[in-house]
């Protein structure tokens, strides 16, 4: 089947020529992905099938016999023996065994004939067949393509076939069904000689042929017919044989005997040819030699002629896929360049041809796409379902594509592609009517309500006009609202000259507003209308308020606010503005805040998004600056320190304490970071920092936070001196074990034999080194010391800690221990808890800003 894949691949490569791109699309990736696959797969298979031991045994021997003789092996053939006899070479002088090779119990030999015939033969003393199967599937893996399968029975062996194929020798019997060319052989030793002495003195008739594809008389008569001519021509010859060859007497009793032997066989050969056939076995012929061949033509070699009809057509495919696929890369590229308006001129220019159905219909789905992505959801359903309905008129379609394309197309390009969009459903996909109404036009109402309520087209029209009005006063007070107070917020000095007018003209504030509400009121009905004549009297109580004394002094805060922004010139200046918001009430922004909470709900919402702004503004510059001091002055410091031993436990190098002071120390980067920058954002809740409960807009980072919270309790385990570190335990022994006699414990000049009644001090000083020297009743003292910047740690994670103060050391070649209370004389103990590492770890977890 292997052989049929190049030759559908060639017929679609044909096919893809004569239709175009509409096949080429579909089957180009097929011819460049599983033709070569199809290539590898056959070379991978035949190199694995060349590499196997077996193939190579028999091809070395065919190689070597071609070589020696000058001649070249034709054909290969296979004997299965199941004669239980081996072959008699010396009665077969012109065939020669070149290859001998024992396979479990079973033996496989290969025979040459001088003619060009290579036979191969397998066969087990016992015909024990599951040895056989085992040494044929080897045989299979060669993949040795055989000419002729011939299978050797002894003549006392044919009776019987029958029974055993369908019981015991069932795989014979499928190896037979699978072989398109059988061959019965008898081998037997008396048999064999007699037939080669006839051959040599005499004339052989030639193997009886069989054709399986008669009907069974016709058959019986055709070997019938042959088994007597082959009788007669030898009993004609028997006197000459019997009394001229040089042979004994029982030779020639025996070969007297063929005629007779031949016949007793007929039935048993007419039986077992009929079953053989009838069963599906190609049988061809019935010989009682090796030598003895049928009188047929040679078949013709399939396998090799369908091997370079699949190459041949395999690179016609290649070709003719490569040249579609190149064709079409080509304009695929040429056309990915073109704006929408060239698309559509090239797309329309194609549009009868056939052969480009697929482009085109791939470049209007990718047109499409393309243009709906970018709408809202209730409007691209709503385009949708404009485009796609067949009740839609050809003037709604093409004022779709405009808005689509934001009329980037002319008429005649968007008639185009309202007529090619490709229709994916008729059915109306509900959309608001105040959607609809917002994105429809007047004039195009008719043409809408025909596509959404076909039934009731007039009442759909009216609703529609009803929410346009109804949408466009309310976007007319709107605009009233957000206008109240004309000033531009951008132009700080401009917008504190436009407040400082309003404050001295107040009722010059919605002067305007309040003629254009009032002619808004009248134009109102009182039942369907009450939301807008409520925000009517919302706008109005708003412009009231704006005049009386208590809007006077919103715009004067509004005033200081501009006046502060405009006389800011730095984010420096802006820090120092907001720690001043946060620190004082009188603010203008604090006071906006609290004026905002005891106005009305309808004015609050008005004021806020004028505060926000400016608020947004000043606090922005504001985070920026302590930010980029941050990022400037602590943060390089910090990351290279927690890279460093005791931050990193896995570190070879370790901070010194002269850096540890510069970070942590009292009055250093860190505290007056927090001094300079945060304190007046911060406030302490139950041991906390946390912002202050004013939304003003500073935003300080978790890392901000957690550097300075670590910086306390790192403050609160150890004095941080400028160039070393210092800390104080209480320490006793708890425990210890023989032959322990005494510990004595020593840091800088300090000597202090340990005890279980009571505590001696111990002072770690960085820059000395500590040692616990253990005693032993043997005489022998242990050293236990560290002699750097953190001995006290690295001496003690030699130890293991049961509750945070006791640590125990465990001897394991003396097999003794001790245990040690050291109780800090700081609010927090640096041995107990891992503060360092946990620094390191929880900055490390942040996510990245």
């Amino acid at each position: 089947m292997i052989y049929l894949i190049p030759t559908i691949l060639f017929c679609l490569a044909i096919a893809s020529l004569a239709y175009g791109f509409s096949v080429t699309y579909i089957f180009s990736h097929i011819f460049i992905i599983t033709v070569p696959g199809c290539i590898i797969w056959l070379a991978i298979d035949k190199y694995t099938t060349y590499q196997h031991p077996l193939r190579k045994k028999i091809m070395h021997v065919i190689t070597t016999w071609e070589k020696e003789s000058g001649k070249t092996v034709k054909q290969l053939n296979m004997i299965i023996n199941l004669s239980l006899n081996p072959f008699d070479l010396t009665l077969s002088p012109s065939i020669e065994e070149h290859l001998s090779m024992t396979f479990s119990e079973c033996t496989l030999n290969g025979y040459i004939h001088d003619n060009g015939q290579f036979y191969l033969s397998i066969n087990h003393p016992s015909n024990q067949l599951l040895d056989m199967a085992s040494l044929w599937d080897e045989i299979n893996k060669t993949k040795l393509r055989f000419k002729s399968l011939y299978l050797c029975l002894a003549p006392d062996q044919l009776s019987t076939l029958e029974q055993k194929l369908d019981n015991e020798w069932r795989f014979i019997a499928k190896i037979l069904h699978e072989s398109k060319r059988v061959i019965l052989m008898l081998n037997q030793l008396q048999l064999a000689q007699s037939m080669h002495y006839i051959k040599e003195f005499g004339t052989l008739p030639s193997a009886l042929t069989v054709t399986p594809t008669i009907k069974t008389n016709q058959l019986f008569h055709q070997i019938s017919k042959q088994l007597d001519i082959f009788i007669e021509t030898i009993f004609n010859q028997r006197l000459e044989l019997c009394i001229y060859p040089p042979i004994d007497e029982e030779q020639k009793y025996q070969l007297f005997l063929v005629p007779l032997t031949i016949a007793n066989l007929k039935t048993a050969l007419l039986s077992t040819s009929e079953y053989l056939v009838s069963s599906g076995i190609s049988l061809q012929s019935i010989c009682f030699q090796l030598e003895q061949q049928p009188i047929s033509r040679q078949p013709i070699d399939y396998y090799r002629w369908l091997t370079k009809l699949a190459i041949t057509f395999t690179g016609f495919a290649l070709c003719l896929s490569a040249i579609n696929y190149s064709t079409e890369h080509r304009i695929q590229r040429k056309i990915s360049h073109l704006s929408d308006a060239e698309l559509i001129n090239f797309l329309e220019k194609i549009d009868s041809r056939y052969s480009f159905d697929h482009l085109e219909y791939e470049q209007l789905q990718r047109l499409r796409i393309s243009l709906l992505k970018s709408q809202p959801s209730d409007l691209l359903n709503l385009y949708e379902t404009f485009l796609n309905s067949e009740k839609s008129t050809n003037r709604l379609k093409i004022w779709t594509i405009h808005q689509l394309t934001n009329n980037q197309l002319t008429d005649h390009q968007a008639k185009f592609l309202a007529r090619k969009w490709h229709h994916t459903s008729n059915a109306f996909s509900p959309t608001p009517m105040s959607s609809i109404a917002s994105a429809i036009p007047p004039n195009y109402f008719s043409d809408v309500c025909k596509v959404t309520t076909p039934d009731a087209q007039q009442d759909c029209m009216k609703t529609l006009s009803n929410i346009q009005a109804y949408n466009k006063i309310e976007t007319q007070l709107i605009t009233i609202e957000s206008t109240l107070l004309p000033i531009n917020h951008d132009n700080h000095r401009h917008a504190a000259k436009q407040l400082s007018y309003l404050t001295q003209q107040p009722h010059l504030i919605g002067e305007e507003a309040l003629k254009t509400l009032t002619h808004v009121a009248l134009s109102l009905d009182s039942v369907k209308h009450q939301h807008l004549l409520l925000r009517v009297s919302k706008i109005r109580h708003t412009i009231e308020l704006l005049r009386s004394k208590e809007g006077q002094y919103i715009l004067q805060q509004l005033l200081k606010l501009h006046t502060l922004l405009g006389d800011i010139k730095s984010d420096e200046e802006a820090h120092l503005s907001m720690q001043l918001a946060y620190q004082s009430d009188d603010h203008p922004l604090q006071q906006l805040h609290i004026i905002e909470k005891s106005l009305p709900e309808h004015i609050t919402k008005w004021l806020s998004p004028i505060t926000s702004e400016l608020q947004v503004e000043l606090s922005n510059k504001a985070n920026r600056h302590f930010q980029t001091i941050w990022n400037s002055s602590i943060k390089p410091s910090l990351e290279k320190a927690i890279q460093l031993y005791p931050f990193n436990l896995h570190a070879s190098e370790s901070i010194l304490p002269e850096h540890i002071y510069q970070l942590f120390g009292h009055d250093q980067a860190i505290d007056q970071f927090l001094t300079k920058y945060l304190a007046s954002y911060l406030q302490e809740e139950d041991g906390l920092l946390t912002l202050k409960p004013f939304d003003l807009g500073i935003e300080i980072s978790n890392e901000m936070l957690i550097l300075i919270m670590y910086n306390q309790v790192i403050q609160s385990s150890m004095d941080i001196k400028p160039n070393h570190l210092h800390a104080a335990w209480a320490v006793n022994i708890v425990s210890s074990s023989h032959p322990v006699d005494e510990v004595i414990l020593k840091s800088g000049k300090q000597s202090l034999p340990l005890s279980e009644r009571e505590s001696q001090i111990l002072h770690w000083n960085s820059k000395h080194p500590i040692a616990i020297d253990v005693k032993l009743q043997s005489g022998e003292t242990i050293t236990l010391s560290k002699d750097t910047n953190w001995g006290i740690l690295e001496l003690f994670s030699m130890f293991k800690s049961n509750n945070g103060l006791n640590f125990t050391y465990k001897n394991k070649e003396n097999n003794w221990h001790i245990t040690l209370k050291l109780a800090p004389q700081q609010p927090i103990n640096l041995l107990s808890q891992p503060i360092l590492q946990q620094l390191a770890q929880d900055l490390h977890h942040l996510p990245s800003r």
